[in-house]
């Protein structure tokens, strides 16, 4: 249950008033962990709360997709609510396990190393390893980009059903990023079946003018893409022919930390 924590020494806490609202949010939220599935009038007497307050919040949250009501009235939590608690260790994990790698990789290649993963219709970066060479590129400080003109974006449109891609097209507007910007719908199908044809993603002035980048995916052991591992650098250094010949070390250690992360090492080829 939620407990209000207004009598700490924490003093970030002690700074701001807290907000009520979310406070009655996550206590519900609690509530039906607890005793799911649990209808509104329960929730509301237990939480001595008024009903049109409760009902106001279950539909917050229901429209949110953390909760969901059943035929009889009850609310139960979602698997949204699973998957928002079971990111933050396995993001953990993978960053201690892939950082060193991506350290590797970076010397090796000389230029910038990203830990990606996809969240909704976005490639996000968890972790980075810079270049030490003094000509570079610096990633938005948002570190969040499209999936249809991303190396590592392509990476999960590949890993997509035919379905779930169709479904991507329909809901997002191709807008021009750059000079080769894939902006036809036809154009992206194309890619996709290029990039699950040959396991990696290539993004070359797609996201940048002056950026080109290669990603590889990252697996656990369900087989799904759970990160990808990318390199991004100038495009007047990183040209296509030298992303390419990086192409197979960026997919060792996307193996090897796919590996770790418990892919089966025999499909690891």
């Amino acid at each position: 249950m939620f407990h209000d924590e207004n009598g700490s020494s924490n003093n970030k806490t002690k700074s701001y008033t807290l907000a009520a609202t979310v406070k009655k949010a996550f206590a519900i939220l609690e509530f039906i962990a607890e005793h799911q599935p649990v209808r509104a009038a329960v929730i509301a007497r237990s939480l001595n709360l008024t009903r049109g307050n409760v009902h106001r919040l279950l539909a917050t949250l229901e429209a949110l997709k953390y909760i969901e009501q059943l035929n009889d009235g009850g609310y139960r939590l979602t698997f949204k609510v699973f998957m928002l608690g079971n990111r933050i260790p396995q993001t953990r994990k993978l960053s201690e396990v892939a950082h060193p790698l991506m350290q590797q990789l970076s010397h090796a290649c000389q230029e910038n190393v990203y830990l990606v993963q996809r969240y909704d219709n976005s490639a996000i970066c968890v972790d980075e390893v810079d270049s030490l060479n003094p000509l570079t590129v610096h990633r938005d400080v948002s570190f969040t980009y499209p999936l249809y003109c991303s190396a590592s974006g392509k990476v999960y449109l590949a890993a997509m059903s035919d379905a779930e891609f169709e479904t991507y097209l329909s809901q997002v507007a191709l807008i021009p990023r750059a000079e080769r910007t894939i902006v036809e719908a036809e154009e992206l199908r194309r890619e996709r079946l290029r990039v699950l044809e040959q396991g990696y993603g290539l993004e070359f002035r797609e996201f940048s003018d002056d950026l080109n980048s290669v990603a590889a995916p990252i697996r656990d052991h369900t087989r799904a893409v759970i990160a990808t591992v990318s390199i991004s650098g100038p495009a007047i250094r990183l040209t296509e022919q030298v992303a390419r010949e990086l192409t197979p070390e960026i997919m060792r250690t996307a193996h090897e930390i796919s590996r770790i992360m418990g892919f089966p090492s025999s499909e690891n080829t």
